[in-house]
């Protein structure tokens, strides 16, 4: 799971988001720059890391790839959702990925956030709403799960409520630590550690009390 959000500080996306060319972020001019370099070679757009929803620029970023014809999708938290289900609809996204690390009261107690997990339920309904409103079948909802010691008993049950509770077609991604032991994490940190270091969000959970049988 993602390093921000945890509460503390010497995690690597935080460090990197405090780090020096974290005052300096791209404008609005330039991103559109880089996309006119880039176009001719259709590549695919996609924008995760942090939150997107947050910068200022999105969604006219987002109208801007639409209109050169890229596909293009976003990785959210999404607790924004519902305020630019709309806009995501109709600037044709391709996907969306929502991360959800479990039922209500496991999600809110990871994230640290009492509400969260309806948000983003009434967010995907949002979306959905959107979509049929639209005759739009794009974007493409994916559900990201990331599994831990703190949820992986969960994952049947969790399973089972997005199936009785969310409409519409979706895919569920679930994904694994980096790491499984202070050998690995510790020969990742020697080669990747100055860029991407792996940081206590991502390895603290023990996967020995994982049951996989």
């Amino acid at each position: 799971m993602c390093d921000i959000g945890q509460g503390l500080e010497n995690l690597a996306w935080v460090r990197q988001l405090n780090g020096p060319s974290s005052n300096d972020p791209l404008s609005i001019e330039e991103w559109k720059r880089v996309i006119d370099e880039v176009s001719s070679f259709k590549p695919y757009v996609s924008f995760a890391g942090g939150e997107p929803f947050l910068s200022k620029n999105i969604l006219e970023l987002s109208e801007y790839i639409n209109r050169k014809g890229l596909t293009y999708s976003n990785t959210t938290n999404g607790i924004l959702l519902e305020r630019y289900a709309e806009d995501i609809v109709r600037f044709g996204m391709s996907s969306l990925g929502v991360s959800i690390t479990g039922p209500k009261k496991i999600h809110d107690f990871i994230v640290g956030v009492d509400g969260a997990f309806l948000k983003i339920l009434n967010g995907i309904e949002k979306l959905e709403e959107a979509k049929a409103r639209m005759g739009k079948r794009r974007p493409e909802l994916r559900i990201n799960y990331a599994i831990f010691e703190l949820n992986y008993p969960y994952l049947e049950e969790f399973a089972s409520f997005l199936k009785e509770n969310v409409r519409g077609k979706f895919t569920v991604t679930f994904t694994h630590q980096y790491a499984k032991t202070d050998t690995m994490v510790k020969n990742h940190n020697r080669q990747f550690g100055n860029s991407f270091p792996i940081t206590t969000s991502t390895y603290t959970a023990n996967p020995s009390k994982v049951d996989t049988e």
